[in-house]
């Protein structure tokens, strides 16, 4: 039996790889405004208020995606939603590369063309973009995300509420302490404390 799906915060791309899926069936999207170009011709829901007012009809029977890169609007949307008890779908891209002796959390978003290494952890609502490489031994904690073509060599650790921006690689065995962000392109040689990075190496700019 396929998923119904609802999906919060329209996005082409992501509602592409889902009507892809077998498993899953798109039921809705909700948003601030509908789109005024849903080439996919999906039903609009009305905003997060309006829909989470209307639960009953839904939280039963559907899960929800919620497809925003915002970590902070990401997270917030995750737990306004599960205090509304509804479940929220983990997706998987079919052109994507993930090991069966992985971990992975609640809410989750794999794109297409990434690559989930042996023995990756992966906490709830993470998003990881298109053509992302996370290594073998890698945690990523929750509501993080990680750019297009990011690079998660072995044995790193990612807080929770990081953005690793697009090309940016992460070398072994570092620590990103919580609600960082790297910049697109930057290379993080050393553990990380909290802020904002860019460059090659990674150095802190607030």
């Amino acid at each position: 039996m396929k998923r119904k799906i609802i999906i919060i915060g329209y996005d082409p791309e992501i509602i592409e790889m889902i009507l892809s899926l077998d498993d899953c069936f798109i039921d809705g999207y909700v948003d601030i405004n509908e789109a005024k170009n849903d080439l996919f011709k999906i039903n609009y829901l009305g905003n997060d208020e309006y829909f989470s007012s209307k639960k009953y009809s839904y939280q039963s029977s559907h899960q929800l995606i919620i497809t925003l890169d915002d970590n902070s609007k990401r997270e917030f949307l995750f737990n306004f939603y599960k205090k509304h008890s509804f479940g929220i779908a983990t997706v998987i891209s079919k052109k994507s590369n993930v090991s069966k002796f992985c971990s992975i959390g609640e809410g989750c978003i794999i794109q297409d063309l990434t690559n989930i290494s042996f023995n990756v952890k992966l906490g709830n609502n993470v998003k990881i973009n298109t053509g992302a490489n996370v290594m073998h031994d890698v945690i990523v904690g929750d509501h993080s995300t990680l750019a297009p073509n990011a690079v998660i060599l072995g044995y790193v650790k990612i807080s929770n509420g990081c953005f690793i921006g697009s090309n940016a690689t992460l070398m072994p065995s570092i620590i990103v302490n919580e609600k960082s962000i790297l910049g697109a392109g930057c290379v993080a040689t050393k553990s990380l404390e909290t802020g904002v990075y860019a460059g090659v190496p990674a150095r802190k700019i607030k």
